[in-house]
This record gives structure tokens, sequence and C-alpha cells, in this order.
């Protein structure tokens, strides 16, 4: 997932609730990145995002969108990001399967961009890199 995107979808749909889940912050994430998805979760109380800190890497992309009556759930191949969601082809498929199980587990494996004790889980990299 980027910055840069959730960015873009929070100015465009200001008052839409997400919880984004980053699987592979174990391998580190950019100081740009960390600092902008840290802005953006201190400063919108709708947006939390997470950085996985246990366990095996998480590559799923899932998506699943939730209102009051209904649940819209899509597993595929695009990153949250720009080039998974405009520049690339990708594939996201709709599925029935109820996959809060895995959320849960993901959300224990997990903390907030914005944890005090995150940078002691987690490599923040200059950009260069």
């Amino acid at each position: 997932g980027s910055a840069p995107f959730l960015k873009k979808v929070v100015t465009e749909y200001p008052s839409l609730e997400i919880e984004l889940f980053l699987g592979m912050t174990q391998q580190g994430i950019s100081e740009k990145n960390h600092q902008m998805f840290n802005d953006l979760s201190q400063g919108y109380s709708n947006i939390s995002v997470y950085y996985q800190v246990f366990g095996k890497y998480t590559h799923m992309k899932i998506l699943e969108f939730t209102s009051l009556n209904n649940r819209n759930t899509y597993i595929g191949s695009a990153n949250f990001t720009e080039n998974g969601f405009v520049e690339q082809r990708e594939i996201m498929t709709p599925i029935e399967d109820d996959l809060e199980t895995l959320f849960v587990q993901q959300r224990a494996n997990s903390m907030l961009c914005c944890d005090e004790d995150i940078l002691n889980k987690i490599n923040v990299y200059p950009d260069e890199i």
C-alpha cells in the first residue's frame, strides 16, 4: 500500500472509514510513506493504518466494503496503490466467504503506524533506498 494513494482516496472520500493493513512492513517502510501514513492516521479519526510486526509476511490483497446491512469482499492481485488501481492490469473478484478471522489475526499481528513503540518494531529507511 502507498500513502500517496491513501491520501488521494481520503481527499476524494473524506468521510469514508478506512482500516488499511500493511502486511509486508517487517521488511521495512520508507520514511516518506511512514510519515504520510502517520499524518493521515493522526489527522483523520476515520483512518487507521496498521503495520504487521509479528508472524509470516502477509501478501494477500483483500478489500472489504461494509455498510449497515451489506458486506462486499474482493480478493485479487491489486495492491492498494495508484499502480494497483489505475496504471496496471490487475484483477479483483468478489467472494462470498466470511474472512473476519483473517482480519482478527491480522489485527493481532499488527500495530497502528502511529503507536509510540512502532519504530522499535519496524525499520524505517531513507527514501533513496
